[in-house]
């Protein structure tokens, strides 16, 4: 018998490097065009953007965005970890970058409780949003919820649409300006950057 160590011995298999942690989290760039589901359906699932030595591991997907949205997602094998992410409980805000197809005003009423439809039709009062308001066309949007299309009804709600939606930030996690579209860092890699920068 053959003990192996996976977590610190180097194993091969026809020369090439067997890759394994316990558990990995990713940040990633979604590009628009993917949806944030485990398997494909109308279109394509973002794991299909996984690197090759990530694609047998069994991610779970925190932070999910509709197929025409970019921006931040996190992945994670740790479920633990998914559930302080995703727990409404947890308060935890996301930012959202906005284009909007009108001129921007009376944006200050979404700083309130609104009143909105869900995705079942039913309606529902969401907490106050913050909102930085970057010129008449672009803003930031911050939300604890989540709800169907939350954003883009948001911005509805005030006769105005979205044209662009990219989030941006996760609780204290910031989406890497050098992250491009499409791709995915380690978040232990991500962190190890930060602070040889500071």
């Amino acid at each position: 018998d053959i003990y192996v160590e996976p977590l610190t011995d180097v194993i091969e298999v026809d020369g090439e490097v067997v890759f394994y942690k316990e558990n990995i989290t990713l940040m990633m760039n979604k590009p628009q065009g993917y949806i944030c589901s485990t398997v494909d359906e109308m279109y394509m699932s973002l794991l299909r953007l996984l690197d090759k030595k990530y694609s047998r591991f069994d991610f779970k997907i925190a932070g999910r965005l509709d197929w025409d949205t970019e921006g931040l997602v996190i992945l994670s094998t740790d479920g633990r970890l998914i559930h302080e992410l995703t727990s409404p409980k947890k308060e935890m805000y996301k930012t959202y970058y906005v284009k909007t197809g009108l001129p921007i005003i009376n944006v200050d009423v979404l700083k309130q409780p609104i009143i909105l439809l869900d995705g079942k039709n039913n309606e529902y009062t969401t907490k106050g949003a913050k909102i930085t308001k970057l010129s008449d066309f672009e803003l930031l949007i911050s939300i604890t919820e989540g709800k169907f299309h939350q954003v883009k009804r948001m911005l509805e709600y005030i006769n105005n649409e979205v044209i662009y939606l990219k989030r941006i930030q996760i609780g204290n996690l910031e989406l890497p300006p050098d992250l491009e579209v499409g791709e995915q860092a380690s978040l232990l890699d991500v962190a190890a950057t930060d602070s040889t920068e500071e």
